[in-house]
C-alpha cells in the first residue's frame, strides 16, 4: 500500500510542477494592505510598486483592508515602465467602497490621458462604474465604455472588473456580469503613460486640483492588473479569492464549485493541489485514476483534515454516479459516515437518498429525505429534499 501511494505522490507532483509553468497572466497586483515606507508593494513580484503621493490611510473593517482616498490630491503613482507591453487583451480589478459621490468622474485605477480608465460612472451611470481604453490611434475602443448596471453607492464593498477581449467591453460587479459591450479589435495604446490608483493624471492639468485629478473618495483594496482577458468563471474565482489564488488556479476555475473555493479557504494550498489534480482527473474522464488519488487524500489525511477528506468521498461517489455504478456510489457514502460518526451532512444524506432512489427504495430514500427537510430547512438540499419527496408521493 505504502509503495503504491510512494509512486502515486511522484505522479501528483509531476503534474503539479506542470501546473506551476502556467502563463503569468498576472502582470501587478497590489493588495493595499500597508504603506511601507511611502510605497505600496507589488505582490507579485515584478517590481510595479507603487508611490504614495500626498497622504493616504490605512483602513480595515471585517471585510477587507484597504487604503482610504479622501477626494483630494493625493493618489498612488505606479509608474510608467512595463505596462505598455500589454497588447491585445487586458482585466483589471479592484475592491472599492464609496466615501461619496462628489465629482463628475472619480477614478479607481488609470493609465494618465485616459488611456486606461476604470472609474465612477459619468453621466447616466454617476451610481455605478465605467471602464475604457484606447488604441493604438489614440482612439477609444468604445465611444463611452461601458457602464455598470448595478448601483455601487451604497456605503458597501463591491469587486470590479473591467474586462477588454479584443472584441468587447466587459464590466462585472460582485462577480457578476454587469454589462457588455462590442469594441473595435485593435492593438492597446502604446503611450508610457504612468499608472495611477486614485487619480487620473490628465495631460495639461494641474496635479494639484482634485477636480482635474477625478480623484476617488473612499475606499481601495486589492488593486489586480492581468494581461488577458478572464473568463467568467475565472472572475468568480477572483470574486472569491485574491488575485494570486485566481492566477494559480484560473486555468482550472472551470471545474471549481463554490463548495472548491471555501475548501481552498481552509485548508493548506499543498492539499488543495492534490484535490485539483483529482478534479482535472476527473474532469478528463479518467476515473481509475482519479479513484486512486482520492484514495490516497482520504488515506493520507482521515485524520487532520475532515473537510478534504469529505470533499474527496464526494467526489469519488460522482464518479461511482456517472458510472451508473449506485452499489459503489451507496459504499463510498456509507465509508465517509463510518469514518466521521457525527458528520450531519445535508448534502451526504441527500447523496445516500438519491442513491435509494435510483435503486427504487423509496421507503428509504423518503426518511433520508425528511431528515433532511426537519435537521437543516434553510438549506439548499431542503428545497431538493422537498422535490424529491414531491415526485416520490406523487407516483
Amino acid at each position: 500500500m505504502k509503495l503504491k501511494y510512494f509512486i502515486l505522490s511522484a505522479l501528483l507532483a509531476f503534474t503539479l510542477l506542470a501546473i506551476s509553468k502556467t502563463k503569468a497572466d498576472l502582470i501587478a497586483y497590489w493588495p493595499l494592505d500597508e504603506i511601507v515606507e511611502g510605497k505600496v508593494l507589488d505582490a507579485t513580484g515584478n517590481g510595479y510598486d507603487g508611490t504614495v503621493v500626498g497622504e493616504l490611510k490605512p483602513i480595515e473593517d471585517a471585510n477587507h483592508k484597504g487604503l482610504y482616498f479622501d477626494g483630494g490630491v493625493s493618489y498612488i503613482d505606479c509608474g510608467s515602465e512595463g505596462f505598455d507591453k500589454i497588447n491585445n487583451q487586458i482585466s483589471i480589478s479592484a475592491w472599492i467602497k464609496i466615501g461619496e459621490f462628489d465629482k463628475w468622474i472619480q477614478t479607481i485605477v488609470a493609465k494618465a490621458g485616459d488611456i486606461w480608465q476604470l472609474q465612477r460612472g459619468w453621466g447616466d451611470s454617476g451610481d455605478s462604474v465605467n471602464f475604457n481604453l484606447k488604441v493604438e490611434n489614440q482612439k477609444t475602443v468604445r465611444a463611452g465604455g461601458v457602464m455598470g448596471l448595478k448601483k455601487v453607492d451604497d456605503d458597501k464593498w463591491h469587486h470590479i472588473v473591467g474586462v477588454y477581449s479584443g472584441q468587447n467591453l466587459k464590466l462585472y460587479i460582485d462577480g457578476e456580469l454587469s454589462n457588455s459591450v462590442t469594441a473595435r479589435k485593435q492593438k492597446l495604446s502604446k503611450l508610457k503613460n504612468k499608472l495611477t490608483i486614485g487619480a487620473n493624471l490628465l495631460r495639461g492639468k494641474s496635479k494639484e486640483d482634485a477636480k482635474y485629478l477625478r480623484s476617488w473618495h473612499g475606499d481601495i483594496s486589492q488593486v489586480a492588473i492581468f494581461d488577458h482577458a478572464l473568463t467568467s468563471s475565472q472572475i468568480g474565482l477572483l470574486y472569491n479569492t485574491d488575485p494570486i489564488t485566481c492566477q494559480k488556479y484560473s486555468r482550472f476555475s472551470d471545474i471549481l464549485s463554490r463548495g472548491d473555493i471555501d475548501l481552498l479557504k481552509n485548508i493548506p494550498p499543498e492539499l488543495f493541489d492534490s484535490f485539483v489534480v483529482c478534479k482535472q482527473l476527473i474532469d478528463e474522464r479518467k476515473y481509475s485514476q482519479a479513484i486512486e488519488a482520492l484514495d490516497k487524500l482520504i488515506y493520507d489525511n482521515t485524520a487532520s483534515n475532515q473537510s478534504l477528506v469529505t470533499h474527496a468521498f464526494l467526489l469519488k461517489y460522482q464518479i461511482y454516479i456517472q458510472q451508473d455504478d449506485i452499489k459503489n456510489a451507496i459504499k463510498t457514502i456509507r465509508t465517509l459516515q463510518k469514518t466521521y460518526p457525527d458528520l450531519n451532512s445535508p448534502e451526504v444524506t441527500f447523496s445516500l437518498a438519491y442513491c435509494y432512489i435510483k435503486q427504487g427504495n423509496n421507503k428509504q430514500a423518503q426518511t433520508l429525505l425528511q431528515q433532511i427537510v426537519d435537521d437543516h430547512p434553510q438549506s439548499t438540499y431542503a428545497l431538493k429534499a422537498q422535490l424529491c419527496l414531491s415526485r416520490i408521493r406523487g407516483k
